[in-house]
């Protein structure tokens, strides 16, 4: 497991670890007592890969 997995950092990605820049698309988001960046396409792709329920199926 990717040491940015393990221990979230504020500058990096909470999924592919890659640092995400504050002119990018980006979101934020408070997991585990702490809060984690997540570039938009990674956040999408790990709610899909969780069986969240999609929301566009909805619309």
């Amino acid at each position: 497991m990717a040491k940015s997995r393990t221990y979230p950092n504020h500058r990096h990605c909470g999924r592919c670890g890659k640092p995400v820049r504050r002119d990018s698309d980006f979101m934020r988001a408070h997991l585990w007592g702490a809060v984690v960046l997540f570039h938009w396409r990674c956040f999408i792709s790990q709610m899909r890969e969780s069986g969240i329920v999609r929301e566009e199926s909805a619309r």
